[in-house]
């Protein structure tokens, strides 16, 4: 992870009809972009270390305005509805209905006005509809940023940054403001809006940080506003132009942690998949790593016996792996952290709790809304509603494992249902996932164990190792397996690959089960080779062969054909 501090001075995004706050924005704008950096800190008066206090804050927010574009009020229902009544195609229609009744063909004007009606009514009702819904969500979007204000970081809502605002970003946010930076370290700003580049930019020290999306990297700064200008004005020009010294923003940077500043011991508290992708990383970058897990072995809902690859994987790199050691108490001592798991007494540097994620949905009176919920989330159908049917959740809130394809799948299927009717159902079945350790562990459909439950003897099980692949050999990755778990029938119920791209081979599979295609498919479909790919037809080969040496009677029948043919060609 990386980490940066800067500072902003953010443009107005506001159209106001306030003379004052107008002239306010333009002087504190005024040649802004040409003032270095302490210029800049002393014209917006601000402490980078302590930041604003509220009087201060009030003061400015008085006499800049909120940091937020003004858009025009929505339409009136009677525009809307007017607007629907003088469309081109409505004209045509009610002029033919005028012609239709001056000719004495009632019922055909009838037929027409009837038709004019119910297609304006359910455009004006479609349209309406519209407007609010998508108000209402413009004003859910609003970002929150964590900023400094008297020596303390709280968070706020983007719409309330002041000029001189210390503000604090982290890796995936938004910019709240046009932002110049003091320091910065591997920090990626996406600036495709206003420069085109399709590529995030690399940003250095007194570069400009526009209102984008940041790509890496953590982060303080300071905000200022002023100006009112429009899209396409100074600020973005001089982006685009690299003759012209680009608008600059006053911030303050924090330090940046290299990998010679971290701790030397770590202590991770759990097996989840964030767990152990983080106690491999801190290993590699030589850190000595403790994971102390509960159960049996590591990342314990998935697959045992690939799970037991990676945690093999795991010790061979020298992490030391803690089985069904629960963790009792957490004390410091002597500047030093001390963890009770199991029987054993751990001292580290730091402890990292990678044991799960909880929803912080407390502050939001559900029960007040009737929505139920507990530790583990919400309550949710199979439609992702809520006890309060008007009410969704996905991702994180349904209780899920955090992985971000299977949240995304689910706000598709809520928003869907909350802009339609709700007639839309989620469906696991054939959704991969995949731990990005080394190997990579991908996991799509029924375990084994979960399978031999469901399902019991009718089971097979069958496994192909990267070692008798070409590509692997070459590549020197020949550590891991795929198995799948099938039924006699060619039915796929699941599947777990471990080894290098885990991850891109599992789709393959996923999609099968998706679309209910039997598994025999794989075994006659050439694969290119050496590549990683053959290890799913290889698999597929393995099954034909194991379901033809349990098949007595065709062995039996195939031999007596053969003996016959070569009784033929005597």
């Amino acid at each position: 992870m990386s980490y940066f501090r800067h500072a902003a001075l953010v443009r107005n995004n506001l159209k106001t009809n306030n003379k004052q706050q107008t002239t306010n924005n333009k002087q504190l704008m005024n040649n802004w972009y040409n003032l270095n950096l302490v210029e800049v800190l002393q014209r917006l008066e601000t402490d980078a270390a302590v930041g604003l206090d509220s009087t201060e804050v009030q003061r400015r927010l008085k006499s800049y305005g909120y940091n937020e574009l003004i858009e025009q009020n929505i339409e009136s229902p009677w525009k809307i509805l007017w607007e629907q009544l003088t469309a081109t195609v409505v004209v045509v229609l009610i002029v033919a209905a005028v012609i239709s009744a001056v000719l004495g063909e009632y019922k055909d004007a009838i037929a027409i006005l009837a038709i004019v009606t119910f297609n304006a009514f359910l455009g004006f009702r479609q349209e309406y509809q519209a407007e609010r819904a998508i108000a209402a969500l413009k004003k859910l979007a609003v970002p929150t940023v964590k900023v400094r204000r008297q020596g303390t970081v709280e968070k706020i809502s983007a719409r309330e940054l002041v000029p001189g605002d210390i503000v604090f970003l982290e890796a995936g946010n938004l910019v709240p403001a046009d932002c110049r930076l003091l320091e910065s370290v591997n920090l990626r700003i996406s600036e495709a809006s206003l420069t085109g580049e399709s590529e995030p930019t690399d940003k250095l020290a007194n570069d400009i940080v526009s209102f984008e999306w940041n790509e890496k990297g953590e982060g303080e700064g300071e905000s200022g506003r002023g100006g009112d200008q429009q899209e396409g004005d100074l600020e973005q020009e001089n982006l685009a132009n690299s003759s012209l010294n680009p608008p600059r923003t006053a911030f303050r940077c924090a330090n940046t942690p290299s990998s010679s500043q971290l701790s030397h011991s770590w202590i991770v508290i759990g097996g989840s998949p964030v767990g152990v992708e983080l106690a491999q990383t801190l290993a590699r970058i030589d850190c000595e790593v403790t994971l102390v897990v509960s159960e049996p072995h590591i990342l314990f809902t998935e697959d045992s016996e690939a799970s037991r690859l990676v945690q093999a994987q795991l010790e061979a790199e020298g992490i030391r792996v803690l089985t069904q050691s629960p963790v009792t108490q957490v004390r410091e001592i002597e500047g030093k952290k001390w963890v009770q798991a199991g029987n054993r007494a751990i001292e580290a540097d730091e402890i990292l709790l990678a044991t799960g994620f909880q929803p912080n949905i407390e502050s939001l009176n559900l029960a007040g809304v009737g929505v139920k919920f507990s530790d583990q989330g919400l309550e949710l159908n199979e439609k992702l509603q809520t006890t309060n049917s008007r009410i969704y959740g996905c991702g994180g809130l349904a209780g899920d494992d955090p992985f971000v394809h299977i949240a995304q799948y689910e706000a598709s299927i809520a928003l869907k249902n909350a802009l339609f009717l709700p007639l839309f159902k989620v469906n696991y079945d054939g959704i991969p996932r995949t731990i990005f350790t080394e190997p990579q562990l991908a996991q799509v459909g029924l375990t084994e164990a979960e399978a031999r439950r469901r399902f019991g003897k009718t089971v097979w099980v069958v496994r192909q190792y990267f070692k008798t692949l070409d590509k692997a050999q070459i590549l020197g990755e020949t550590t891991g397996f795929c198995k799948l778990i099938v039924r006699q029938n060619g039915e796929i119920l699941g599947a777990t690959i471990v080894g290098t791209e885990a991850s891109e081979l599992i789709g393959a599979i996923a999609v099968l089960i998706r679309q209910k295609i039997k598994f025999g498919v794989i075994a006659n479909l050439p694969y290119t080779s050496p590549t990683l790919s053959e290890i799913l037809q290889k698999t597929a080969l393995e099954w034909q062969r194991q379901r033809f040496s349990r098949n007595k009677t065709l062995q039996n029948a195939l031999e007596g054909f053969f003996n016959l043919r070569r009784n033929w060609s005597k």
